[in-house]
């Protein structure tokens, strides 16, 4: 589920949050940010979380957040669930699953190549900019790295790898799935699980109040 911030009232985001703020815990406090657009988008973050608690009828009285930033961590019931939040330029997406998830959003700008060869190593960025759309794969290669990291736990400078698809990690099982919305924005999911022949259904849904 997607917000775009520049389509709802600062207000009435700011409103919405301090609704659920009790639930997170102070580490995630979205007032330590120092410029506004990121305070709402952070906001917006955690009332999606709701937002899609409602849509599957998740009781929100029996969930609790970890204080990580990389991977929020629900519970209802005896029952694991799992949040990972992005946002990028004006949009804030939520993913939640029922596996391990991590997901990255980034606002398609064009990038010069110089940076991408800053970023990458040398076979890295050549395999990026061969690509007739090498802008496009950029964003998707590095998104994939974010959602990755996030869901793994490695650090970036450990999953800077080539092209990749679904991956091993640990003996661990990583599967992607991109997606692109509003037409200048990439999202990448990444799902951990045991069986590499797992199903991605993925239901994308724009939100508004």
């Amino acid at each position: 589920m997607y917000l775009d911030i520049r389509e709802q009232s600062s207000h009435l985001i700011l409103e919405e949050y301090k609704k659920f703020e009790d639930f997170f815990p102070m580490e995630l406090d979205i007032f330590s940010f120092k410029n506004p657009t990121d305070t709402l988008l952070s906001a917006s973050g955690k009332v999606l979380c709701f937002k899609l608690f409602d849509k599957y009828n998740l009781d929100a009285n029996l969930i609790r957040f970890s204080s990580s930033k990389r991977l929020h961590v629900l519970y209802k019931g005896g029952c694991n669930l799992y949040l990972s939040i992005s946002h990028s330029k004006n949009i804030t997406i939520v993913a939640l699953s029922d596996n391990p998830i991590g997901i990255d959003l980034q606002y398609t700008a064009v990038i010069h190549e110089d940076s991408i060869n800053m970023i990458y190593s040398h076979q890295v960025a050549n395999a990026i900019l061969i690509n007739e759309n090498w802008n496009r794969h950029f964003h998707q290669q590095w998104t994939r790295t974010e959602a990755l990291y996030k869901v793994s736990g490695k650090y970036i400078t450990d999953i800077l790898l080539t092209n990749f698809n679904n991956i091993e990690l640990d003996n661990d099982c990583f599967l992607f799935k991109d997606c692109f919305i509003e037409n200048d924005y990439i999202f990448t999911m990444a799902v951990k699980s045991s069986n590499d022949k797992i199903f991605l259904e993925t239901v994308i849904s724009k939100f508004t109040f």
